[in-house]
């Protein structure tokens, strides 16, 4: 069944005349996009909107894909009337009720917090005639040595606080449903980026991950990414294989490793053989 979209009523007509298919975005500026896919946290941004960690977009007509992701983007200023708190761009998620920001307003991911800024960037891809744009932070979600073109500029000080204090975003693949190790794998080679000279040691990876998980190091975070199966006829010749496919990632967990703590499970999975609490 395909999955119901909320908060229509206040969307702009023009938008749902169009179709239900995907959740869209607008600004308070007047730019809407369609949305084939997002990641959301918990810890509410200073205005209660809800903190942003990716968001993909898709093009329809009249709609401003970049203008939507430039107005997140923008630089925040301070209030004339009070120097305490901020203005900042943000943005209404149709599936939320409400808004989001970018990820970095949430509290315990400003820089003052981190001591490092989550750099953000857009991707811009062209798909047939509509246009795809990507708004990520490298540093949370690409920060992969198979996936980073070159690591966002930073100072010496930011990359010391960066060693000290590592915070990423995991995704879930929709094959890690066939292939469950793998995405303990993922998360030992994201945290030997962070952790040098921690190799990524498939071995390791299962024990290492059950212990974050228990410790509260990683946290579910609300990600949604369409489903080309659940949009196809049955009888469209690109059925079979849409099934087959399935949502790009089906999840994603915030990372935030107690390196004290990783230390200690490195010592513990050496003397036990890597054998997870699970399986003793």
């Amino acid at each position: 069944m395909a999955r119901k979209r909320r908060g229509y009523q206040n969307m702009p007509k023009h938008l749902v005349a169009e179709g239900p298919q995907l959740p869209a975005i607008w600004s308070e500026s007047g730019f809407i996009a369609s949305v084939n896919a997002y990641i959301i946290g918990t810890e509410p941004c200073p205005d209660k909107e809800a903190p942003l960690f990716y968001l993909s977009l898709v093009s329809k007509s009249g709609q401003r894909p970049r203008a939507v992701t430039a107005y997140l983007m923008a630089n925040a200023t301070r209030s004339k009337s009070n120097a305490n708190h901020l203005n900042y761009g943000n943005a209404t998620l149709s599936d939320l009720h409400g808004k989001v920001a970018l990820a970095h307003y949430s509290p315990s991911l400003t820089r003052e917090q981190l001591g490092y800024n989550l750099h953000w960037r857009t991707r811009a891809h062209h798909v047939g005639n509509g246009l795809q744009m990507i708004l990520e932070s490298d540093l949370l979600t690409c920060f992969d040595p198979a996936q980073l073109d070159q690591p966002p500029p930073m100072t010496l000080d930011e990359w010391g606080a960066f060693r000290r204090q590592p915070v990423f975003v995991l995704l879930r693949w929709h094959s890690d449903d066939a292939d469950p190790p793998a995405l303990a794998y993922r998360y030992l080679r994201y945290l030997a980026k962070r952790v040098p000279p921690l190799p990524a040691v498939a071995e390791w990876a299962p024990f290492l991950w059950s212990r974050a998980v228990a410790r509260g190091d990683v946290t579910p975070l609300t990600a949604w990414c369409f489903d080309p199966s659940t949009q196809v006829d049955e009888y469209d010749s690109f059925a079979p294989l849409a099934h087959t496919l399935g949502p790009v990632f089906t999840g994603a967990y915030l990372c935030r490793p107690d390196l004290p703590r990783v230390q200690e499970d490195l010592r513990d999975g050496l003397r036990s053989g890597w054998r997870s609490e699970e399986g003793q």
